[in-house]
C-alpha cells in the first residue's frame, strides 16, 4: 500500500496565517502612530535649539548687508523667498560646504573650519537646487531665520500644518534660548 504525504498549506491554513499577520500590523501601527506623530516635533525642537545656540554663542545679528559683503557673487543665487533667504544665510554662516567656502570672498584666506559641521545637519539641509542650502524642519519645510529690531533673534518652524503665526508654530527665542510653540510667545 502506498501513501502520499501532501506536503505545504491548504488554502484554509495560509489565510489563516494571513489574516493573523494582518491584525498583528494593524494593532502594530495602532501603537506606533502617536510616538511617530510626536517625533517630527522633537526633532525640530532639537535642530532649533542647536542652530539657536550656535547663532547665539556667535553674538552676531546676521544681516542681508553684511552677507551681501561677505558672500560676494554667492548673494545672488540666494531665494526671492524672504524666509528661505534668512534660513540660506544661516547656513552660510554657520554650516557651509567646502564648495560655499571656498568661493566666498570672507572665507578665502582662512582654512575650511564651519561652526557646524554640514554633515551632521545633512537631512536638514536642502541643497537640490543651485542656489545656496538652506535648514528645514522635520516636514521638509524652511526654517525662518528673523531678527526684531533691538537684535532679538527667532528661528521659527511653521510647524505641522505649514502655515505660519499659528499655535503650532515652533520658535527658538534667542532672549532666553528656549524653544516653545507660538502660542506661548504671545
Amino acid at each position: 500500500m502506498r501513501t502520499t504525504l501532501n506536503k505545504g498549506f491548504t488554502l484554509i491554513e495560509l489565510l489563516i496565517v494571513i489574516g493573523i499577520i494582518a491584525v498583528l500590523v494593524a494593532v502594530l501601527a495602532v501603537a506606533l502612530l502617536p510616538w511617530l506623530n510626536k517625533s517630527k516635533p522633537r526633532a525640530t525642537k532639537t535642530l532649533l535649539k542647536n542652530i539657536g545656540d550656535a547663532v547665539a554663542g556667535e553674538r552676531v545679528s546676521y544681516s542681508e548687508t553684511q552677507f551681501k559683503k561677505d558672500a560676494g557673487p554667492l548673494a545672488g543665487s540666494t531665494s526671492t523667498d524672504e524666509k528661505k533667504r534668512s534660513s540660506q544665510i544661516l547656513v552660510f554662516y554657520l554650516c557651509p560646504t567646502k564648495e560655499v567656502w571656498e568661493k566666498a570672498p570672507t572665507y578665502k584666506s582662512r582654512s575650511y573650519d564651519p561652526k557646524l559641521p554640514p554633515e551632521q545637519y545633512k537631512d536638514m539641509l536642502d541643497s537640490t537646487s543651485e542656489k545656496l542650502p538652506f535648514f528645514k524642519d522635520a516636514w521638509d519645510r524652511t526654517l525662518w531665520y528673523k531678527i526684531d529690531k533691538s537684535g532679538r533673534f527667532y528661528l521659527w518652524s511653521a510647524g505641522a500644518d505649514g502655515q505660519w503665526d499659528n499655535d503650532d508654530d515652533l520658535v527658538y527665542d534667542s532672549a532666553n534660548s528656549t524653544v516653545k510653540e507660538y502660542a506661548e510667545l504671545k
